[in-house]
């Protein structure tokens, strides 16, 4: 993976930001400008397709690019699929040497561990776990901007991004007893917030936006957690919830499927046989039985 790598002992340098939205679906980034300096791009509606430096990257909402300036001609931004896009973008300089370093995934750790306190270190691409941190600060700075702040102002704004950004990609480690005490603790809040909304038409991004967490990120902990997806998570509880209400009530099939909050009884009935092998009503019957002949 590209990392880059740059001191901050003094602050780095503002260009110009701002915020562009796409005027139609069929809009796509021209070539008309160069690339002179570091671009940091945050979208926040739909998804960027750019080709830069041969290369074509897809950033999505809750991603982020950081396009370093490439000798002409490997300086042109051009699109490569239309999109009705927004993002944030930030144009930022430093006055000493920002280095551009390929870090195998193998001696990652080690290279983290190596960096001094004063340096930052970031790929040049990735998933954000708090996204609204980050367009927070953009557009503090945008505000910034407008009330005319003086430049060395602007510029420790601009550091104060880059910093965020890279503690996201670089969180402080906890120490391996409270990571497993932390990661347990987040597991149980989901597990909570789930049966708490049983009856909500639940989805990832609820969870993730309610966790303050990026989906992406939030799907990819709670399965290195839990070795389920958080959807299938909330599915198999939905179906504990059902079975409950199959024994427990004399609630129909369409009844229990509209208070789980499924799009229909059919694809209710489909997600249940799907999960116990049975359908709903053969459950019920079953456990009639059992109660009728129990001794």
């Amino acid at each position: 993976m590209q990392y880059l790598e740059f001191k901050i002992d003094s602050p780095l340098y503002y260009d110009m930001t701002g915020k562009f939205e796409a005027p139609s679906k069929n809009w796509m980034h021209s070539d008309e400008y160069p690339l002179k300096n570091y671009e940091l791009i945050i979208p926040t509606k739909d998804t960027l397709y750019l080709n830069f430096a041969k290369r074509n990257h897809t950033i999505s909402v809750g991603s982020y690019l950081i396009l370093p300036p490439w000798p002409a001609p490997m300086n042109r931004r051009i699109g490569f699929r239309p999109s009705a896009c927004s993002f944030y973008w930030l144009h930022f300089e430093n006055d000493h040497e920002i280095l551009q370093k390929e870090i195998p995934d193998s001696m990652l750790d080690d290279y983290k561990n190596s960096l001094a306190k004063n340096t930052l270190s970031i790929p040049n691409e990735g998933q954000l776990i708090n996204v609204d941190k980050i367009v927070i600060l953009m557009k503090q700075l945008q505000d910034a901007v407008k009330e005319q702040y003086p430049p060395s102002i602007l510029n420790y704004f601009t550091t104060t991004i880059l910093c965020e950004l890279h503690f996201q990609m670089n969180p402080v480690r906890e120490n391996s007893v409270s990571q497993k005490k932390s990661q347990k603790q987040i597991y149980y809040d989901i597990i909570d917030f789930v049966k708490q909304n049983i009856n909500q038409p639940l989805k990832v991004s609820d969870i993730a936006f309610h966790f303050n967490y990026n989906e992406s990120y939030l799907s990819h902990f709670f399965t290195s957690v839990a070795d389920i997806p958080l959807k299938q998570l909330i599915l198999n509880l939905k179906v504990d919830a059902a079975n409950i209400l199959l024994v427990d009530t004399n609630k129909t099939i369409n009844e229990i499927a509209a208070e789980l909050a499924f799009s229909s009884a059919q694809h209710f009935v489909k997600v249940y046989k799907r999960k116990t092998g049975l359908t709903p009503t053969a459950y019920r019957n079953a456990f009639s039985q059992r109660l009728l002949y129990h001794k």
